[in-house]
């Protein structure tokens, strides 16, 4: 009866997966490392402060936000934007969602009147 190798081939079918995935983490990695974030810079054009990021919602959001900004394919054509001045971030970026989000809970907030007059006794 011949010998069978079927398991000395799923064990190189495995190593050759660790070894595959651990180069596209390590090429990743440094993609991410290379490219400057500009997601603060893009914050400040919106007329957004880290405040006004933790007053319109958890905290995760502005931490997804940075992972967004960081892996992005449009970061030359924001760097752009950035650089002359322009007005909003692409229309393609990810983060414009969230920037949206945040001016506008920015917005209702400078903008609604109290909703109690100050003469008016609290109960």
């Amino acid at each position: 009866m011949p010998e069978l190798v079927f398991p000395g081939f799923v064990i190189v079918c495995a190593v050759v997966a660790v070894v595959v995935y651990a180069i596209a983490r390590r090429r990743r990695a440094a993609r991410i490392m290379a490219t400057p974030v500009l997601i603060g810079e893009a914050m400040e054009r919106r007329g957004i402060t880290p405040a006004d990021v933790a007053a319109a919602g958890p905290d995760s959001d502005v931490f997804a936000a940075s992972r967004h900004c960081a892996s992005c394919v449009v970061d030359a054509k924001c760097r752009a934007m950035l650089s002359k001045g322009a007005g909003d971030v692409p229309a393609e970026c990810p983060n414009r969602g969230f920037f949206d989000r945040v001016a506008a809970h920015k917005q209702s907030v400078t903008t609604d009147p109290p909703s109690f007059s100050p003469e008016q006794p609290i109960r």
